[in-house]
């Protein structure tokens, strides 16, 4: 065999492993939703809740908080008012979603079912470098999925 047969095994072998790296790259890649960093970083609590719909299929602003991610978060079982819920991006339905709030720093209630229920609000996309917007963007929320859970450490390690 000459050598030109033999560099030309060595380039196809080549060739080939290159392409099944890549493709089994792109098949392992995390395809969930990414939470951005800097919407967390503008958040002063992290909190997961159960949302539910509301009468106009948007969900219900009246939420239960299930998890605290952060020290400063209502704590768990605390019924609370989000202002904007029924505006967020990224509501697929009932189920459980990390909700990054910000508000009530003031103590500020609403009166529901007799007693006085805090008020919070979801942060709205923050500006960052290629994504430019015309002051915040629409408060997004996030299905609780595995592959959420798992950027937390990451986002919250302030």
């Amino acid at each position: 065999m000459n050598v030109a047969k033999l560099r030309l095994i060595v380039a196809a072998a080549l060739l080939f492993g290159w392409l099944a790296w890549l493709s089994i790259t792109a098949a392992a890649k995390y395809r969930g939703p990414v939470v951005s960093h800097v919407q967390a970083a503008a958040a002063a609590h992290a909190v997961a809740a159960d949302l539910v719909n509301g009468d106009d299929g948007r969900p219900n602003p009246e939420v239960n908080v299930a998890e605290a991610f952060t020290e400063a978060a209502p704590a768990i079982g605390t019924e609370i008012y989000v202002v904007n819920l029924t505006d967020a991006k990224g509501y697929e339905g009932p189920g459980r979603y990390l909700l990054l709030l910000t508000g009530n720093t003031t103590g500020r209630a609403i009166p529901i079912n007799g007693k006085d229920v805090p008020i919070y609000s979801v942060v709205g996309l923050q500006r960052s470098p290629g994504y430019e917007l015309a002051g915040a963007g629409s408060p997004t929320v996030y299905k609780l999925t595995d592959g959420v859970r798992a950027q937390l450490p990451m986002l919250l390690n302030r």
